[in-house]
This record gives structure tokens, sequence and C-alpha cells, in this order.
């Protein structure tokens, strides 16, 4: 498993992934390709899409590779200033082609690893019941993150699950 940081280089490769398996959230308010833009600048201030008063401490992303070094995978996490200890995963995808061979699972571990060597302690993503997710739910489950809260999406016809563990 080769898991690198998002670049310039393989940043179209990522967007494609991304919108191959949410294509739900090409038009919505957050599409994936303004995160992974925006962890690219140089922005020393990085604002929130959730509002001016959510400054994020972190924004990283980073992909995992193939033999070929082509882009199967994406993951990241973020944070906010004001909730030191809590970190978020984001956009975390394995292209439908590989999955089924432990791939998202060791994606997610790394990332849960890397999480908590940093010093946070509580994991939290959210996702929603889209059935085309419904193979990262039972990954979810499966490695203790539970779901926290359920709420309509304003934007699907889907819930949105928050999902939360300690690390």
């Amino acid at each position: 498993m080769k898991i690198v940081p998002l670049s310039k280089e393989n940043l179209e490769e990522t967007i494609s992934l991304a919108l191959k398996v949410f294509p739900l959230d090409a038009a919505g308010k957050n599409p994936p390709e303004r995160g992974f833009r925006k962890s690219l600048s140089n922005e020393a201030n990085l604002k929130s899409w959730k509002g001016p008063e959510h400054i994020l401490s972190r924004l990283n992303y980073w992909i995992l590779l193939d033999e070929k070094d082509k882009v199967i995978g994406v993951t990241c996490l973020y944070g906010y200033k004001e909730i030191p200890e809590e970190v978020w995963l984001a956009w975390f995808c394995l292209d439908p082609n590989v999955r089924g061979k432990g791939l998202g699972r060791q994606l997610l571990e790394w990332t849960m690893t890397k999480a908590k060597e940093e010093g946070y302690k509580v994991f939290r993503l959210y996702t929603s019941t889209d059935p085309n997710e419904a193979p990262a739910q039972k990954l979810y489950e499966s490695i203790g993150l539970k779901v926290t809260e359920e709420k309509d999406d304003d934007e699907t016809p889907y819930k949105i699950l928050y999902r939360q563990c300690n690390l």
C-alpha cells in the first residue's frame, strides 16, 4: 500500500475519483474539489465552509496509489481550532474497481493511526444512507465508528449519519 500526500500532480485524478464515488456531491454546497484545492493553496488562514466562526486547524489529504501510481483511494483529516481534541475524516473513498481486497480497511486504519499519533482523542466523520455508501457503513461499524446522530439531508433524499469513536 502506497500512501502519499495530495499534490498538484495528482489533483485532477483525485478529483475524478471522488466525483466517481460521490456523484451527488459534485453540484452540492461542498463539492470534493473545493477541499482538495483549498488544501493545496497557500492560505494562511483555513476558513471553514461552515462559517467564519469555524477556523480549520488542519486540512490534509492523502491518496492511495496502485502499483502503476494510479489514484485508487483518498483520505483526509481536518480539524477545527475551537475543538482541538477532535479530528474529522473527509472524502474517504476507494475506487469501486478495487474494493473487496481490504484496501479500504487498511487506508482507514492508517488514517486513524495517524490521527492518534498526532494526539487527537476523538475521530469523527459524516456519511449518508445513500446505497452507494453501504459498503463503507459496514466498514465503519466493524472498526468501531458508531452512529451518534442522524439528520435529513437538504440536498439529497438520504439521511446524514454522524459517526465517531475514541482513539
